[in-house]
C-alpha cells in the first residue's frame, strides 16, 4: 500500500479516536448532569415530605392539646346545677336492707328503732310534714312518728302516713315491694307505682292539718 494511503488511514484512525473520546466525555458529562438533577429532585421531594410531616405532627399535637383543655370544661358545663349528694340517715339505709327505696321516708328523719325479731319499727321525723308523692303528685302527710312492721319486701300495720285523693284523706296501711314496683295498700284498695320514682328522699314541705 502506498505510504500516502497508510498516512491517510492513520489520520482517520486518530480522528476517530478523538471523536470517540469526545463522545465518551459527552456521555460522562450527561450522566453526571443527570445524576446531579436526580439528586436535586430527590432533595426537593425530601424537603417537601419533611415539611408535610412537620405540619401533620403539629396538627396532631395541637388537636390533642385542644381536646385536653376542653375535657374539663365539658365536664363542668354538662351539669350546670349538680345536685349535692344526699345525706341519708340509718333509717333510710335500713329501708334498702328490706328491699325498699329510700324515697318512702322524707329526708328529715331524726331517729328510728327496730326490733329485728318481730320487725316492729318506729321512725321519728321531729314534726309533722307533707310531701308530694310521684308520679301523680298526690299530697301525702307524715305524722311526727311513723310506726309499722317490716319484713323483706313488705311493710304492714303502717300508721302515720296519709294521702289525699278524691277530696279525702286516706291512710296508707301497707306497702309491698316487687322489685320494679311498689304496691301501696289503702284499706282494701291498692295502687302500683314504679320503684324508681322513689329513688330520692324528698324534703318535707311543711306541716299538715287534719281534715
Amino acid at each position: 500500500m502506498p505510504p500516502s494511503c497508510l498516512q491517510a488511514l492513520r489520520n482517520q484512525s486518530q480522528q476517530s479516536g478523538i471523536i470517540s473520546t469526545k463522545n465518551t466525555e459527552n456521555k460522562n458529562t450527561n450522566t453526571t448532569q443527570h445524576g446531579i438533577l436526580l439528586s436535586a429532585v430527590s432533595q426537593t421531594q425530601n424537603s417537601k415530605l419533611n415539611a408535610m410531616t412537620a405540619k401533620s405532627l403539629f396538627f396532631c399535637f395541637s388537636t390533642l392539646a385542644l381536646l385536653i383543655l376542653l375535657i374539663p370544661i365539658s365536664a363542668q358545663i354538662s351539669d350546670p346545677n349538680p345536685k349535692p349528694t344526699q345525706s341519708l340517715s340509718a333509717a333510710h339505709t335500713e329501708l334498702t336492707n328490706y328491699g325498699f327505696p329510700v324515697g318512702l321516708l322524707p329526708s328529715s328523719v331524726h331517729g328510728y328503732s327496730i326490733n329485728k325479731t318481730s320487725g316492729d319499727f318506729s321512725v321519728e321525723l321531729g314534726g309533722d310534714c307533707k310531701i308530694t308523692l310521684p308520679p301523680d303528685n298526690y299530697l301525702a302527710t307524715y305524722s311526727k312518728t311513723v310506726r309499722g312492721k317490716i319484713v323483706s319486701g313488705k311493710i304492714a300495720e303502717l300508721d302515720g302516713i296519709r294521702v289525699r285523693a278524691l277530696f279525702s284523706w286516706w291512710s296508707i296501711t301497707g306497702i309491698r315491694s316487687t322489685g320494679d314496683d311498689l304496691v301501696f295498700e289503702v284499706g282494701m284498695v291498692t295502687a302500683k307505682y314504679p320503684s324508681k320514682n322513689f329513688d330520692e328522699s324528698p324534703d318535707c314541705e311543711g306541716k299538715h292539718s287534719s281534715s
